[in-house]
């Protein structure tokens, strides 16, 4: 079964409390920039689907045919490591980001293939979060190491 989340969280506030849903909801999907000036990361609602059993975790977005344009899958960890991702059963390339306790991008990787496997993408920071998402959706929102991804009501 998967879960839902919806997430209120303000830039640098005290970490975020996650209510998770057993069922869909939107949240829009925010971009603070390490670089410049913060910019909405496209103004369509993101529904964000959460990846946090060991089961979950496993599958991720193995075996499916797609993600769906507004969709991207968040992987919530126990603790921060060096989380590891690989394409295995992949059908689709991704975009991946891994994100510390405050939501700031720690390390990407852009295009992941899924011929790319065995190999396994893996952060050069420790992470809590990853995020997967459509291929250039990193390209297509700036997103960039440092930045810090909000999810808001």
């Amino acid at each position: 079964m998967k879960k839902y989340l919806q997430v209120s969280a303000v830039f640098l506030s005290v970490f975020i409390f996650i209510l998770v849903f057993s069922y869909t909801r939107t949240t829009r999907l925010k971009q603070k920039s390490a670089l410049a000036t913060p910019s909405v990361v496209d103004e369509s609602e993101i529904v964000v689907e959460i990846a946090d059993t060991q089961e979950e975790r496993t599958q991720g977005l193995s075996g499916r045919a797609s993600l769906p344009q507004d969709h991207v899958l968040l992987f919530v960890f126990p603790q921060k490591d060096y989380w590891g991702i690989w394409m295995k059963d992949m059908k689709f390339p991704i975009d991946i980001m891994w994100l510390d306790e405050n939501y700031r991008v720690v390390d990407m990787k852009v295009g992941a293939i899924p011929e790319s496997y065995p190999e396994a993408f893996r952060p050069q920071s420790p992470a809590l979060y990853v995020v997967e998402a459509n291929v250039e959706f990193i390209n297509t929102n700036r997103v960039a190491k440092g930045d810090i991804l909000e999810l808001q009501k």
